[in-house]
């Protein structure tokens, strides 16, 4: 989902991990599932870098209500405010080089063999697996051709560059 976001130009502010089971809980029944969150948790922390995580406990019932929404908002958001920006990482930018533009398209977790270009005047087409999205260039990207694609570090870098004739 996440690269997904990403292929769209959403930014995302923070990840939410529901349900962690608190540590009070120590009937052995809950050992497995409390060790299978903790890698998870860690896996999601290496693999989402920097951005923000924001947990909830498991409740003893569902979330429903204006109380219990309550309660999980306060769980959330116990060391932040819920109306600031926690994050403010890039999606996908232009930059202007010495050799032309390079568009840059943040895609975590795509890997090269998911991705396809296709380049029309106007227009840039980008897949990743079954997710396709159109995007307008800018008009002083429309004569310029595509001069190197690339996929290094979780990021499409796209260099445009004048045709030599």
């Amino acid at each position: 989902t996440y690269t997904y976001l990403n292929l769209y130009g959403y930014a995302t502010d923070a990840i939410i991990c529901n349900r962690i089971i608190p540590d009070e809980v120590t009937d052995p029944y809950f050992a497995a599932w409390k060790a299978s969150q903790a890698e998870n948790i860690a896996f999601i922390q290496e693999a989402f870098g920097d951005l923000p995580m924001l947990r909830a406990p498991l409740f003893g019932g569902e979330v429903g209500g204006l109380d219990s929404l309550r309660r999980l908002g306060d769980a959330l958001y116990a060391t932040h405010d819920p109306a600031t920006q926690l994050f403010s990482g890039k999606t996908h930018r232009i930059e202007q080089g010495a050799d032309g533009y390079q568009l840059l398209v943040p895609l975590p977790f795509a890997s090269k063999q998911d991705l396809d270009i296709y380049r029309s005047r106007d227009e840039l087409t980008l897949r990743v697996g079954p997710y396709r999205r159109n995007i307008v260039l800018p008009h002083s990207l429309w004569d310029l051709e595509i001069a190197d694609a690339r996929f290094e570090e979780s990021t499409l870098h796209i260099q445009f560059a004048k045709n030599p004739m």
